[in-house]
């Protein structure tokens, strides 16, 4: 049976080290194998952090841990759908398309985060959007709304999720 990956000494390094330590760490969390078993725990932990960049980087790890992470999916939510820096509401939404991407909260979450001021964040929600397996009616009026949005990049992707699942837009 393989080992759990540990990844505390990542964290420790993204708050307290160096600028090469930081950056060794960031590039072992964004890199880790998909397959591989990681303790999530530390990374649950730090998504409290006021560290936003610890709050990052576990965001990040969490959704490479896919499955293995389905006890954030909570937490996760919450931090799409209020957290300050928007670099984290997005890359929360897109830690729940890969950790739980058929539970109701992450669906929720996702077609709230339409609604949210920063266009990084409903484009990251219309790509999740884009991978469901199927949207109801009323969720295809709710994307299509989407293309009278005034950022350019959640037009295409609003065009993008409707073509995905046989909408004309």
């Amino acid at each position: 049976m393989p080992s759990v990956l540990n990844p505390q000494p990542w964290l420790d390094a993204i708050a307290h080290g160096d600028e090469e330590a930081r950056k060794r760490a960031a590039m072992a969390i964004s890199s880790f194998p998909l397959e591989g078993r990681i303790d999530v725990g530390p990374f649950v932990s730090a998504l409290s952090s006021p560290d936003e960049k610890l709050v990052f980087w576990s965001v990040i790890g969490l959704g490479r841990s896919q499955s293995q992470a389905a006890q954030a999916v909570s937490a996760l939510a919450s931090l799409a759908q209020g957290h300050p820096a928007f670099g984290i509401r997005q890359a929360a939404i897109r830690a729940l398309r890969d950790i739980a991407p058929g539970e109701a909260v992450s669906r929720s979450t996702t077609f709230q985060a339409l609604r949210d001021s920063n266009a990084f964040v409903r484009r990251e929600a219309l790509q999740s959007i884009a991978a469901y397996p199927s949207i109801s009616p009323t969720e295809v009026q709710i994307v299509r709304h989407l293309s009278g949005d005034p950022d350019q990049s959640v037009v295409n992707w609003s065009a993008n999720a409707l073509r995905r699942h046989n909408v004309l837009p």
